[in-house]
């Protein structure tokens, strides 16, 4: 074999494997061993000489890897049923190009098996029908060796179940009302409540499983609830749904509370919501008030106060727009 002149990063280069003897850098040789301290790459060169003509020189890069620093941690995690549970993987803080393989176990005592193409630094699972079951990952340094990490758990959490209900009624007029209830069954923790309106979500405090319904809020509702866990009932219901309807009939009258001292509120089932006016009459046929009203709904609300005339029965006239009666009731004021 020829002989040439390396050179190299100071202090890394011997002429025995042991790496006790220096290599002084000026005397020909076939053979050194290096040590290398920096991480990284490290060039070490050659130059050979015949005695009359020299080589070109040519440089050896020698990568130095490091090992694995850390303990590498895997925690128990949970989800809710038909969600996703991530692990992850803590705890380390050096290695050179690290690689991982998740692998899991389905009994116990634990017996664990590679995740086919889990190589990520995280895992993601569906937690449904994976009760139980146990997730860690072998980590590699480049050349330097693996280290398995701690296991973690995957429980997963039930989601909500509920029921919906309405009492006393579904069929609603004016001055009376309803109450829709959520009932919650397998849930966690405090417990959430967004209930909808013909889909849009209602403005109701989301601490509350029931709802006062009035003639104002017909409408189709559903309810969606989020336990402690973060677990919904993702806007599944039995029933699915309750509709709230109206009772009434075309050009019903309805005057409440009745009687009063004065405070009532007046409602016409107006189909077509046109506009109408209200005329009302004490016992001795004396009109004493008139508001016309435009209509927003068919049951446009029309308030009145008559806290300040004398007690006794009053006429209350609904007028169409051309000044035609449509319908009359009394009230009484005490």
């Amino acid at each position: 074999p020829g002989t040439g002149i390396f050179n190299g990063p100071t202090g890394t280069i011997f002429t025995d494997a042991a790496a006790t003897t220096a290599y002084n850098g000026t005397s020909p040789i076939n053979t050194v061993f290096v040590k290398p301290i920096a991480v990284g790459v490290n060039n070490y060169t050659l130059s050979y000489t015949d005695g009359a003509c020299t080589s070109p020189v040519v440089t050896i890069p020698v990568t130095v890897n490091t090992g694995i620093v850390g303990i590498p941690l895997v925690a128990n995690k949970s989800a809710c049923n038909g969600g996703n549970a991530v692990f992850t993987v803590t705890g380390i803080t050096g290695g050179t190009g690290l690689s991982y393989q998740w692998q899991v176990s389905t009994t116990n005592p634990a017996v664990f098996s590679n995740i086919a193409g889990a190589t990520s630094t995280s895992y993601t699972v569906l937690a449904a029908g994976q009760a139980n079951n146990s997730y860690r990952v072998i980590v590699t340094s480049a050349g330097c060796g693996s280290v398995t990490s701690s296991a973690g758990v995957l429980t997963p959490n039930t989601n909500p179940v509920v029921t919906i209900s309405a009492a006393p009624v579904t069929s609603l007029f004016p001055g009376l009302f309803s109450t829709l209830t959520a009932a919650v069954s397998s849930a966690s923790g405090t417990i959430k409540y967004q209930w909808k309106r013909n889909g849009l979500n209602s403005s109701i405090a989301d601490t509350l499983n029931k709802v006062v319904v009035g003639i104002d809020g017909l409408g189709v509702y559903t309810v969606m609830v989020t336990d402690g866990n973060g677990c919904s009932s993702s806007n599944v219901s039995t029933p699915a749904s309750i509709t709230i309807k109206d009772s009434a009939t075309t050009n019903r009258l309805f005057i409440y509370p009745s009687p009063n001292r004065g405070l009532f509120e007046v409602r016409f089932f107006n189909e077509v919501k046109a506009a109408t006016a209200i005329n009302i009459y004490d016992e001795k046929g004396s009109q004493v008030m008139s508001q016309r009203f435009g209509a927003n709904t068919a049951y446009q609300s029309m308030k009145f106060d008559m806290s300040g005339y004398a007690k006794g029965i009053y006429r209350v006239d609904v007028l169409s727009a051309s000044g035609k009666r449509i319908n009359t009731g009394s009230v009484l004021v005490y």
